[in-house]
């Protein structure tokens, strides 16, 4: 199946862009998408728990198994005071 995956800065592929089509198996969750683009250095030094993760502008959490042709937005928890 094929999700669309965008990262919002400081977040973002290698190759200088910030969304790209993926290839995942079906019944991917989104903890396999957070892997994948981990190992791809999506994440930069940033944890898979310092993460918002939404599907089609909805939150979800790290089971949501992902569906053909949806969207994956990656926003970094912001802290701080």
């Amino acid at each position: 199946m094929k999700i669309t995956v965008k990262c919002f800065p400081p977040l973002g592929f290698p190759e200088g862009v910030n969304f790209c089509q993926l290839e995942l198996s079906d019944g991917s969750t989104i903890f396999d998408l957070l892997e994948l683009i981990e190992k791809k250095g999506a994440l930069n030094h940033y944890g898979k728990n310092s993460l918002i993760i939404l599907v089609n502008n909805k939150i979800v959490n790290n089971d949501y198994v992902l569906r053909n042709g949806e969207e994956v937005q990656i926003i970094l928890l912001v802290g701080g005071g």
